[in-house]
């Protein structure tokens, strides 16, 4: 557990604790009927789009994640992390869009830049009330991608 752990640089303390242990009982692989509980407790799509507006404003508010997002088309960001988390939340939606590797590549993302937009994701769902349970599930899913995005 403490090498996975170590995997998520960008959470610390009780929430990368609870992760870990969950991750290590349910092996990051949420099946189909707790995915849609899980989607469910976000709201559904509709409340994924209420979060994603405050994520977006959080975003633009924070002077360390601001200037990866403004002179990008955050509307469709917006609808893309959606339909990404639907996806992974057991919705019906089918995500389409770039690999994360792609899509970041080039930016020069750091650990803090990363941790500093899972604050605002974090804060995002807090704000809509999305449990602790909840946010921690997606986050294991999310956890990975990091790999993908943090370049230096």
């Amino acid at each position: 557990m403490a090498s996975f752990s170590r995997s998520l640089p960008f959470m610390s303390g009780r929430r990368r604790v609870i992760l870990a242990a969950m991750s290590v009982a349910f092996g990051n692989i949420l099946p189909a009927r707790a995915a849609q509980n899980v989607l469910a407790e976000f709201g559904g799509k509709d409340g994924l789009t209420a979060i994603m507006e405050d994520f977006d404003t959080f975003l633009m508010a924070d002077s360390r994640t601001r200037p990866f997002f403004e002179k990008v088309d955050r509307k469709r960001i917006k609808q893309q992390l959606v339909i990404q988390f639907c996806a992974l939340l057991g919705g019906d939606c089918v995500y389409s869009g770039g690999n994360m590797k792609g899509i970041h590549r080039g930016l020069q993302i750091t650990k803090e830049d990363f941790n500093a937009l899972i604050e605002a994701l974090q804060e995002a769902m807090d704000k809509h009330k999305v449990s602790f349970r909840a946010q921690n599930k997606l986050l294991a899913v999310l956890a990975p991608m990091h790999r993908d995005i943090v370049e230096k």
